[in-house]
């Protein structure tokens, strides 16, 4: 016999039912990571999911080298808000690294540049994890600037590494400088304890300008008096021409000699 449809109303019924109740997963990656100087280690862990999750059996491992089984494991305590950040760190770093995680711990075997880190749940299911298992990449995974030694890593993307033994590719991943950890506990990439370029204060001062000159234009009345040097201005010749006087002696009349 041919069934029969199911009722409208019960599909609906059951449309509703699945929107309003959805199977919704905690979704926990590592955001952030941190090999600095001496025991400045960290591992950031970020809930992008709605729910908040009880961290009771989560853990993270770290496989040293080419190492496939941890040689150090951090049983993490705590919970993470939805849309929260988790931090652990030695218990050793940077003060400005504990003050803002959530756990420490004192174990002497952290990562280092050439190590893997692997966050599981508590089923022992892989969420998410950083470098290569099984294989030693030599000095470190990477090369600088992009590179898991001496560094610190934030995360700008939201898909996860859950095939621990892949190859390492840095997909999603931003460097920054050594020891920059200010940014420990956002959930984007904050560069801001590297120190500011050196610029020079802008000068602010007005540009001097020279004052108008307001001295009186000099009045004084032009020298008219006569000059002084002969060959400047010679008074004119003012003497009467030398004219002969006239000869009046009367003239010789005395007679000849007769």
């Amino acid at each position: 016999a041919m069934r029969r449809p199911a009722p409208l109303t019960a599909m609906l019924c059951c449309v509703v039912h699945a929107q309003r109740f959805p199977s919704v997963q905690p979704q926990l990656l590592i955001t952030g990571y941190v090999e600095g100087s001496s025991f400045n280690k960290a591992v950031e862990i970020s809930n992008i999911g709605v729910l908040e999750v009880d961290l009771t059996g989560y853990s993270l491992a770290f496989f040293f080298g080419g190492d496939t089984q941890p040689d150090t494991v951090v049983n993490l305590q705590g919970t993470v808000a939805a849309g929260g950040t988790f931090v652990v760190c030695h218990a050793k770093s940077d003060q400005r690294i504990i003050a803002v995680a959530q756990q420490t711990d004192p174990k002497p075997g952290w990562f280092n540049g050439d190590d893997s880190v692997v966050l599981r749940d508590a089923s022992d299911a892989v969420l998410d994890s950083l470098g290569q298992v099984g294989v030693d990449p030599g000095d470190a995974f990477g090369t600088p600037p992009l590179t898991m030694k001496d560094a610190t890593l934030c995360r700008d993307t939201t898909v996860p590494d859950t095939t621990v033994d892949d190859a390492f590719t840095f997909g999603g991943w931003v460097a920054l400088p050594k020891d920059t950890f200010s940014g420990l506990g956002n959930t984007t990439c904050v560069p801001n304890t590297t120190p500011a370029p050196d610029t020079p204060t802008p000068n602010t001062l007005a540009p001097a300008t020279a004052a108008p000159d307001t001295m009186s234009p000099d009045t004084m009345a032009p020298d008219t008096s006569a000059p002084k040097m002969p060959w400047d201005t010679a008074a004119p010749d003012t003497d009467a021409p030398a004219t002969a006087a006239p000869d009046t002696n009367a003239p010789d009349t005395t007679a000849p000699g007769t």
